[in-house]
């Protein structure tokens, strides 16, 4: 039983080096830079141009590749572009929060899907 139980975990722990799971390094690195930026905006100073560049290009990137994320990348730019255009600083800054928690999720997606 032990012995099974053994080839079992090797055959388990062998799959990740047959079949590895493709990461897309330049989706990866553009959600970064969005990350990084989104935390950095705030909305008092509603300058969010480099911000907007970086998803703008990301979604691009997304919707090219046909990437699973690219709906909800579409809907974080929608929102965002909501939110700046918005007077509401209230309603600005939970469409902010609700954003950064949304560029975290497409980023674990990327994670445990590989793309």
């Amino acid at each position: 039983m032990k012995l099974f139980a053994v080839a079992f975990s090797v055959l388990l722990t062998g799959c990740s080096f047959i079949l590895p799971i493709p990461h897309d390094g330049a989706l990866f690195d553009n959600l970064v830079q969005v990350k990084v930026a989104i935390d950095k905006t705030n909305c008092q100073d509603k300058d969010w141009n480099k911000l907007l560049g970086k998803v703008e290009q990301l979604k691009i990137y997304a919707s090219l590749r046909k990437d699973p994320q690219a709906k909800a990348i579409e809907e974080l730019e929608s929102a965002l572009k909501k939110a700046n255009a918005s007077s509401n600083e209230k309603f600005c800054e939970s469409v902010l929060k609700i954003n950064r928690v949304r560029v975290d999720t497409v980023a674990d997606a990327c994670i445990v899907t590989g793309k």
